[in-house]
């Protein structure tokens, strides 16, 4: 007979946690500078901007993500 499955237990829901907040957090860059401007963009996502100043790869990652989101492409960020 076999043995029936296991559930998933903690660790692995504590592993897609992180895994998902550690895409989640460069993905939403984009949305939240057209949102919110760029003074706070620079706050909220000074990690990411320490990376890639140090690094050109990333650099050309992060800032041609933000083009195309339109946040410097001269959009102009929305006023609550």
């Amino acid at each position: 007979m076999t043995e029936p499955r296991k559930k998933p237990g903690v660790a692995f829901w504590a592993t897609v946690m992180v895994v998902v907040a550690a895409l989640a957090y460069p993905l939403s860059s984009g949305p939240v500078g057209c949102i919110a401007g760029v003074e706070l963009w620079e706050r909220l996502y000074a990690p990411l901007i320490w990376i890639a100043d140090r690094n050109r790869t990333a650099d050309h990652v992060l800032y041609g993500y933000l083009r195309k989101c339109g946040v410097w492409a001269g959009q102009q960020p929305a006023t609550p």
